[in-house]
């Protein structure tokens, strides 16, 4: 499979919502019994995490697994603490065997706006 490569921006102050479908020769990838993780840092080798999501409940990435789909979000009370203008990601897909793909790179651009409330 190769890593489908999505630049994500973040408006600042406000909940983000991105729906994703991964497919191989336009087939949905089947992702049953994936659990996801995603990273991102100021740099793919940098130790310093900004934000994370997973797939575990109440972790920010929700899997439609037979349609080859998932959601991530992250709420506006979170975003409102990002303070980086730029950085990258990664998302990895994982099975209980140790089957694991990387799924989805890319860079994160967060749109600072003018309002605060």
């Amino acid at each position: 499979m190769n890593v489908t490569k999505v630049d994500l921006v973040i408006l600042n102050n406000a909940t983000f919502q991105a729906s994703v479908e991964l497919k191989e020769d336009e087939i949905p990838i089947d992702l049953t019994g994936y659990d996801m993780y995603l990273q991102c840092r100021p740099s793919y080798q940098s130790s310093t995490i900004y934000f994370e999501l997973t797939s575990q409940p109440n972790g920010g990435i929700v899997i439609d697994a037979s349609n080859g789909k998932f959601t991530l979000t992250i709420g506006a009370s979170e975003t409102a603490t990002f303070e980086f203008k730029d950085a990258v990601y990664d998302l990895v897909a994982k099975k209980s065997d140790g089957t694991q793909l990387r799924a989805m790179e890319g860079n994160v651009y967060i749109d600072f706006g003018a309002t605060q409330i």
